[in-house]
């Protein structure tokens, strides 16, 4: 079923799938590897909407909250194992996410780039860490 013809229901769901259940699939793929390692770093990619509800975007914002706190979650358990876990907080880019898929121009390579810096909002190891 094309993307602009799915229920919300569905597209919450799939959202969650990506930004909650994906994320902690691939931690519990590569913790293990990285603690053998004695070493190692994960960045998750949430977003500045982690930090306040988004009216008619609640989904999105909820699932990024939780990429936030999982982040530092994480943080605190392995920092005595040299695993150090950061959140990445991108504010607004400019991209296709907002417009409908029907109303998309098509995507050219080298578009234009973020005007936006993101922050980063997760720990690094001791204490949280803000660029």
């Amino acid at each position: 079923m094309a993307a602009s013809k799915r229920s919300l229901p569905e597209r919450d769901h799939q959202q969650v799938m990506v930004d909650v259940t994906t994320v902690v699939d691939l931690a519990h793929a590569f913790v293990p590897s990285l603690l053998a390692r004695g070493e190692g770093a994960i960045i998750n990619t949430a977003s500045t909407a982690s930090f306040q509800p988004l009216p008619y975007m609640a989904v999105y914002g909820a699932s990024k909250a939780f990429v936030l706190s999982f982040s530092q979650a994480l943080s605190e358990e392995y920092r005595d194992r040299n695993l150090r876990v950061l959140a990445l907080c991108p504010g607004a880019t400019e991209t296709a996410f907002l417009t409908p898929p029907e109303s998309r121009p098509q995507l050219v390579a080298g578009a234009r780039q973020s005007r936006s810096s993101p922050r980063a909002c997760g720990h690094w190891n001791r204490g949280a860490a803000s660029l």
